[in-house]
């Protein structure tokens, strides 16, 4: 039996739907290079005017960013609902509950920014640049000799945040569940050890939740 808030949406003219990303109360997709989002508000599809080329969309909490021309924008669902412009020649995008991590053009580098602004709203680490501060503005994602990753794929969880780069799979953020897949410190980014250190090269895709992080190896073998 169905609940009675469920919801089926059919077009008109059928469209095909390429992208498809959910938050806490809404979700977004893309069609025919348009930007869609449905609001748990009100369940009405809404296209986001001036944006024909959007080619990435990924929700949060209550945010949703996506790039259009290469151009990284963020619409926060608790304000205004008008896309702000993070950042241009970004190619992956990936958000968590208040954060976002995205690559760049410019030498693959990541950055990182989000979970308010105040001292101790980095919960766990997850912006990776070993603190517990968080960002209002993007920054760059250093390692400890000062120079930047440069990341291949990115994935965010909740308060977690994954990027794979040509050496190794990374984590940062909160563990207490163990979903970094390593122990701590848990503050700052650690290429993942075990069986995924050895396949790393054929990792084919991340996702990461609140608890549970999955990792998709190509050919499923992984190797003790």
């Amino acid at each position: 039996q169905l609940p009675d808030n469920y919801n089926l949406y059919e077009f008109d003219n059928p469209v095909p739907i390429i992208r498809l990303s959910v938050g806490n109360n809404h979700m977004a997709f893309t069609s025919r290079k348009k930007l869609y989002v449905i609001s748990h508000q009100d369940m009405k599809i809404n296209l986001i005017p001036g944006y024909n080329n959007v080619m990435a969309v990924s929700c949060g909490g209550n945010m949703t960013a996506f790039t259009d021309q290469k151009i990284l924008y963020i619409i926060d669902h608790n304000g205004d609902n008008i896309p702000k412009l993070i950042d241009k020649d970004v190619h992956t995008i990936s958000c968590g509950e208040t954060h976002i991590a995205y690559i760049s053009n410019k030498q693959n580098a990541l950055y990182t920014f989000g979970f308010g602004d105040n001292e101790m709203s980095n919960d766990g680490g997850g912006l990776g640049r070993g603190d517990l501060k968080g960002l209002q503005n993007p920054q760059l994602v250093l390692k400890k000799d000062g120079s930047p990753y440069k990341a291949i794929n990115i994935a965010c969880g909740t308060r977690t945040t994954f990027f794979l780069t040509s050496d190794a799979l990374f984590s940062t953020g909160n563990n207490d569940y163990g979903q970094l897949g390593r122990i701590p410190d848990h503050i700052y980014p650690i290429n993942i050890p075990g069986p995924i250190n050895k396949r790393f090269k054929d990792i084919a895709d991340i996702s990461a939740g609140s608890f549970v992080t999955g990792v998709l190896v190509r050919n499923h073998i992984i190797e003790e």
